[in-house]
């Protein structure tokens, strides 16, 4: 999960950031809801929080450049990992 949330995204930025700066591009990051409150024990809240910050220090580092950065947060979704997750409290 980490690997996934926080390093791939940090992976993927560095790649296409050269291109993105050319073309005045967006970056569109996935947070979550999550990442804007504390879970106690949840490695994913953490990790949404590194991608909330992520955003917000992008955004920082690109202003001026043309560039835009958006973050967007979905809340919570009714599935079956979330059933699951009810279940074992």
């Amino acid at each position: 999960m980490i690997l996934t949330n926080i390093y791939g995204v940090g992976l993927t930025i560095q790649a296409c950031l050269p291109a993105l700066k050319r073309s005045k591009g967006h970056v569109l990051l996935t947070g979550s809801a999550a990442g804007r409150t504390t879970i106690p024990g949840s490695m994913y809240s953490a990790t949404k929080w590194a991608v909330t910050g992520i955003g917000y220090n992008l955004r920082e580092e690109l202003r001026g450049t043309g560039m835009r950065v958006t973050l967007i947060e979905p809340g919570m979704v009714d599935t079956p990992f979330l059933m699951n997750r009810r279940s074992m409290r």
